[in-house]
């Protein structure tokens, strides 16, 4: 085996061991494919083309019902985890809140003033929503309650990809990184340039999320119907 050779089938291997869970199978498509790729140098080519699969993040497919629960299970824990730490991250934020007013009330320049008033403004948001989720600790379902686990599991993948739930994220995060922008602005040229690099960066991931939620919704939809 040349060096070429071994160099494209280290990478496949790469590809395979690292690939999410839904994309193991791409992944190992891709590198089956190039052990029929007669030129080294085509077979390398095409194992660094295949670390696309590393781009792309997917949950490992439902095949059952029993899968779904377990998914449903899971899911449900990270909520009363979830809830049951807001309690705490509430007065956090809170307290973050009142150190930004103190830093606005020391402002002298109007764009100072500016950022940190877009700061505050933030982490009051970000204060009423924690607070408001630390109060539906009792929506998550009992863990003997497996329909009902199921349907939260299936009402919480909607919530997430409802055009609320993203102009929210991208509402709080560009007001909270345009403050931190206008307050370091002077520090150097280069940080408003960082910072919407940043913004644009969280909503990319924020979008391929929704896309992932979604193509779980559709499995969920399809095991119900078969159930059924």
């Amino acid at each position: 085996m040349s060096l070429i050779r071994g160099l494209a089938e280290g990478v496949s291997r790469f590809v395979v061991r690292h690939a999410s869970p839904g994309s193991k199978e791409w992944a190992e498509g891709l590198a089956r494919e190039a052990d029929f790729v007669e030129s080294d140098w085509k077979a390398l080519a095409w194992s660094l083309g295949s670390m696309r699969v590393l781009l792309s993040y997917r949950k490992a497919q439902l095949r059952s019902m029993d899968d779904l629960s377990i998914e449903a299970g899971k899911y449900a824990e990270r909520m009363r985890h979830l809830f049951s730490s807001t309690g705490g991250v509430w007065i956090v934020n809170l307290l973050q809140t009142l150190c930004w007013i103190v830093s606005l009330t020391m402002a002298k320049d109007l764009h100072h003033r500016v950022g940190y008033s877009l700061i505050v403004s933030g982490f009051i948001t970000l204060t009423i929503h924690t607070l408001i989720q630390s109060r539906k600790t009792y929506d998550v379902p009992d863990r003997d309650d497996s329909a009902g686990v199921v349907q939260y599991y299936k009402t919480g993948l909607k919530h997430s990809c409802t055009l609320n739930k993203f102009s929210f994220v991208a509402t709080v995060s560009f007001i909270l990184l345009a403050g931190a922008g206008l307050v370091i602005v002077s520090t150097g040229p280069y940080w408003e340039f960082l910072i919407g690099f940043v913004w644009i960066a969280l909503m990319v991931f924020v979008l391929l999320k929704r896309q992932s939620n979604l193509r779980r919704l559709e499995e969920i939809e399809i095991l119900l119907r078969e159930r059924s």
